[in-house]
């Protein structure tokens, strides 16, 4: 329909979009990974920075993740010591803004919007991106789903607040924590179901 292309073209032209164009990363997985899951964990592994966040709104997830987490230990018993020992030059990159470079304050702000998140995928990755240590630009492109989700000048609220997200990139310093306005807008646009639009898809509980 007219208003599904127009949505489209709006996640589109939004800054995680470009960002993630400039750079080359494989978020755009990430994001295929979270649109077919349970079986998508494969992907949304990858980056598991929100994509985390995102398993805890379906059992069938949690259980599926937790099969292909053993099975990789299984294959490759290393990998998590080599993730953590590459941590140390992303966790001070000059665009990074999780709470390792904003603040402690950051994790309590997560928790309390956690407590008040319902079992729904997008607004979990929100509440999580104030509990995640590290974050990048890019990795917002997991909420460009959220569009279809709201309608009218709600949409053009959260397609706005998307270039918060360019924030990080442009300056140093506190000023950084402007790009989680996306995240909590998010948040606050899905938090309550019976507002909103319907998943694009549907996991079995």
């Amino acid at each position: 329909t007219s208003e599904a292309l127009g949505t489209a073209l709006l996640a589109l032209c939004t800054p995680p979009v470009f960002i993630l164009l400039w750079v080359g990363n494989i978020e755009g997985l990430a994001l295929f990974g979270m649109l077919i899951m349970p079986v998508g964990v494969v992907w949304l592994s990858l980056k598991p920075h929100l994509g985390v966040w995102a398993i805890l709104s379906r059992r069938s997830w949690v259980v599926w993740s937790a099969v292909f987490i053993a099975l990789a230990l299984l294959i490759w018993p290393g990998w998590p010591f080599k993730l953590v020992n590459s941590l140390n030059d992303r966790l001070h990159h000059p665009s990074a803004f999780g709470w390792v470079s904003l603040g402690w304050p950051m994790i309590v702000v997560g928790i309390v919007l956690l407590v008040m998140t319902p079992a729904d995928a997008l607004p979990l990755m929100a509440a999580g991106s104030f509990l995640s240590p590290f974050l990048m630009p890019q990795h917002f492109v997991l909420f460009l789903p959220a569009l279809g989700r709201v309608r009218g000048v709600r949409r053009l609220l959260l397609w706005a607040a998307s270039w918060l997200v360019a924030v990080p990139i442009l300056f140093g310093g506190w000023i950084k924590v402007l790009a989680l306005g996306f995240p909590l807008l998010v948040w606050w646009m899905l938090r309550n179901p019976t507002d909103i639009q319907p998943p694009a898809t549907q996991a079995t509980p």
